[in-house]
């Protein structure tokens, strides 16, 4: 027998061999500084308002903000006179500065509506507009202050009427404050003050009344305070007061020195009004004011020295200082009797 063959064996591949990887280089970032990406500032977005659509016998109205550059210290409040708050803002709502907001609300027209504005921020003229628009037509507008009040007002609801609004802020002294309105300077029809129980105490009056647009009215401020030393009129004693007709503004004024104050508004075509003057009293007592009052240009007549000189010390008893003053003052020297010729 043939022996079978036997293969010759096949040794193993061997693979070749494969490089250990070199890791790459790592950059040195000690101590060097990274840049910071920035990005071009962007201003504050203008909010847009949602537009409201009134139905009749509403008015349409529009408070527009302009903020400044502390807009989280604006607040305000719309309300109505005496009654529900429309809508109140309070501190931190706004955050664009000098950014326009406006916001739109429908209140019925015979509604009277305060607006009450306010700025914490400490600074005296903190800057920033506010307006007030009613049916689209600019009502107030002003600069931002520390704190300001608007009433807003809707159209009379009778024919052959107008409004009238009449704010009064007496100032420091409004026991000697008072006013008057006539109609065609005959009948009075409204009257305020003096408030004597409020002295010293600043206090503040809004009128609105609906009246016949055919008459002419007569307004007339009042002020009896004097200067301790001048013994001139003092007219208010940091008040003021407002006289708004038919949507209009006709005086607003401080009313800063005199004794009164005169306006006239309405339908005074034609109608001359003068304040009659008083007569001057030429009397038989003299009034002549004692030398250190001449020299400081002090009178007699309102003087507070009244009460305390005349009759009751011994040189103005000797010189008869201020004679007719002295006698309407209910300090007269004795045996006089002054009278007007």
């Amino acid at each position: 027998p043939v022996p079978a063959p036997v293969p010759a064996p096949v040794p193993a591949p061997v693979p070749a061999p494969v490089p250990a990887p070199v890791p790459a280089p790592i950059q040195d970032r000690t101590n060097r500084p990274v840049a910071t990406p920035t990005r071009p500032p962007t201003g504050a977005p203008t909010p847009v308002p949602v537009n409201v659509n009134c139905v009749v016998g509403e008015m349409k109205i529009e408070v527009k903000v302009t903020t400044n550059n502390t807009p989280d210290k604006i607040s305000w409040k719309l309300k109505e006179r005496r009654g529900a708050v429309i809508r109140q803002l309070n501190q931190n709502t706004y955050s664009g500065q000098n950014t326009e907001y406006l916001h739109q609300f429908c209140v019925d027209e015979s509604t009277i509506v305060e607006f009450h504005l306010k700025d914490y921020s400490g600074l005296e003229n903190p800057g920033g507009r506010y307006a007030i628009l009613v049916d689209g037509e600019t009502y107030s507008e002003g600069d931002i202050v520390a704190e300001e009040v608007d009433y807003i007002q809707g159209k009379c609801v009778n024919a052959g009427e107008e409004r009238l609004q009449f704010i009064l802020n007496t100032g420091n002294s409004p026991e000697y404050v008072s006013w008057e309105m006539k109609v065609n300077n005959n009948e009075s029809i409204y009257t305020g003050g003096p408030w004597e129980l409020f002295a010293g105490t600043p206090l503040h009056f809004f009128s609105n009344t609906c009246l016949d647009n055919s008459q002419c009215y007569v307004i007339k401020m009042k002020s009896s305070k004097k200067h301790m030393h001048t013994n001139k009129f003092d007219g208010l004693d940091g008040g003021s007061y407002e006289i708004n007709w038919d949507n209009e503004n006709v005086k607003f004024s401080t009313f800063e020195t005199g004794e009164q104050e005169v306006t006239r508004f309405g339908n005074c075509e034609g109608f001359y009004y003068e304040e009659p003057e008083e007569e001057e009293c030429i009397s038989n007592c003299s009034d002549d004011p004692i030398g250190w009052m001449a020299n400081g240009g002090y009178a007699c007549e309102g003087s507070h020295f009244l009460q305390t000189k005349c009759n009751k010390n011994g040189g103005w008893r000797e010189n008869k200082y201020c004679q007719l003053s002295c006698y309407r003052a209910g300090n007269g020297y004795e045996g006089d009797v002054c009278t007007c010729a």
